[in-house]
């Protein structure tokens, strides 16, 4: 993919992003007015003065000229302004069954796949575990904290550096964290969007097998090593719960992974002792990521919830920066190593209770 193309998209998600979360503001800040705004148990709002109020009882007087009198004990809440918005928001919320606190762990099970274009490939099977810690406040804010934990082993597809074609297995592990921060949004009378941004990292951990092969009839051994991948990253998307019944709900999350750095340490000295274990920098903007997933929610009332999420990630990197992999002080010449344009999808399905 061209860089140019990738820049003018990388800022056309960014904006637009943006602009979704500006536009929340905005309507936020348009709906204050000096009348005062009661959300009742039942889910009613009301709008207007407040010209009598004790114990028993509220009397509101609508801005269309209607008069209301309801139990003071049916209040849920009273708010300054006209936040129509903000009480909608929780309603929805307790109509979906959501929580101000809310953690689920589970399983998951994945196929991942590694190429490096022309160089080589690996893939297989992953497993692992996951937890998920979500908080919502009375503010409409929203706070989620994402942790996930895959290892297994792959195959390994790719060719020496004499051009020899080498096929291996790989024991590898990778771990996941997001901190993500958002505003929910009430859509129509049951659903909610909820723009949100934060920080991620992600580590890779990918230790190549050795192993003998044969090579014009003779033995050869390959020594195999260790490389370790990091990302630094930001996170910007949005979610969305929708109902399908009084306790199943769906959601939907679509993601922008902005780029902010990486490194790809390789442990050439397990080959060789005369390699440098080389470090190789990937710099802001030399790639980006996508994630998707489908939230499937079960959660009768005072019961222990379930969730079943298909997800799906996707990264494109260019070429890293440049290290010396070894340096001939005799000759003054010096082998040098990066970490080739790559990709990496990696979907599957997430398996959590929730309480």
């Amino acid at each position: 993919m061209p860089r140019q193309y990738k820049t003018r998209m990388t800022i056309a998600v960014i904006y637009a992003i943006v602009l979704i979360i500006s536009s929340s503001g905005l309507a936020t800040e348009e709906s204050s007015t000096d009348t005062f705004t009661i959300l009742f148990d039942d889910g009613t709002v009301l709008t207007g003065d407040i010209k009598e109020m004790n114990s028993n009882w509220v009397m509101i007087y609508a801005a269309d000229g209607r008069i209301f009198r309801r139990g003071f004990d049916e209040i849920e809440s009273i708010s300054r302004g006209n936040v129509l918005q903000y009480n909608q928001t929780e309603k929805n919320r307790k109509a979906l069954g959501i929580e101000n606190h809310r953690f689920a762990i589970g399983i998951v099970s994945s196929d991942f796949n590694y190429e490096e274009p022309s160089l080589m490939e690996e893939k297989g099977a992953l497993y692992g575990i996951c937890a998920r810690y979500s908080y919502r406040n009375n503010m409409d804010g929203m706070f989620q904290a994402n942790f996930q934990v895959d290892f297994g082993e792959i195959a390994y597809d790719g060719v020496l550096w004499g051009g020899t074609p080498f096929k291996t297995d790989t024991d590898d592990y990778m771990i996941e964290f997001q901190a993500i921060g958002g505003m929910d949004c009430a859509i129509f009378n049951t659903h909610i969007l909820t723009p949100f941004f934060g920080f991620g990292c992600r580590y890779w951990n990918d230790m190549i097998d050795g192993k003998t092969i044969m090579v014009d009839g003779e033995k050869l051994k390959v020594k195999g090593y260790e490389r370790e991948i990091a990302y630094w990253y930001l996170p910007l998307g949005i979610q969305t719960i929708s109902p399908i019944s009084q306790s199943v709900s769906v959601g939907l999350t679509l993601e922008y992974d902005l780029f902010l750095a990486g490194k790809v340490t390789s442990h050439l000295s397990d080959v060789d002792d005369a390699y440098n274990d080389i470090y190789n920098d990937q710099l802001f903007g030399k790639g980006f990521g996508f994630k998707g997933s489908v939230q499937i929610r079960i959660k009768p009332e005072h019961m222990i919830g379930f969730i079943i999420e298909p997800f799906v990630s996707y990264w494109e990197m260019e070429d890293s920066e440049m290290a010396v992999i070894f340096y001939d002080p005799t000759t003054g010449g010096a082998l040098i190593g990066y970490e080739p344009e790559n990709t990496t999808f990696h979907y599957g399905v997430r398996a959590m209770i929730e309480f």
